[in-house]
């Protein structure tokens, strides 16, 4: 996909989100979050360096490689809350704020 691809699956995944209901969206809203913010990235990543990955496995160390290391612990921490919530069942009320909160980078 190109840069112009990339932001526009990005923007109808915000616009998605923006129809969840908290709560009871969690799991969706959750996995919504890392898929946007895969687009995000991969928008990043063309601008600055004219290439990127399309898949989330090795992506934090591919970012890490081009310094963008803030970017990667973010990356990291999303995927994380995705598999503790998503695979592990481990649900709390907080797991949409937080996933907001990694997704103002």
């Amino acid at each position: 996909m190109n840069y112009e691809d990339h932001k526009a699956k990005a923007e109808r995944l915000k616009q998605t989100r923006t129809r969840l209901k908290n709560p009871d969206d969690w799991e969706t809203y959750t996995e919504n979050c890392y898929n946007a913010a895969l687009q995000i990235v991969s928008c990043i990543c063309i601008k600055k360096f004219d290439e990127h990955v399309d898949i989330h496995s090795g992506l934090p160390r591919f970012l890490r490689r081009k310094g963008l290391d803030e970017i990667a612990d973010r990356f990291d921490e999303l995927d994380q809350l995705r598999h503790g919530r998503w695979y592990g069942n481990q649900s709390n009320g907080d797991t949409i704020k937080k996933a907001d909160e990694i997704m103002r980078f």
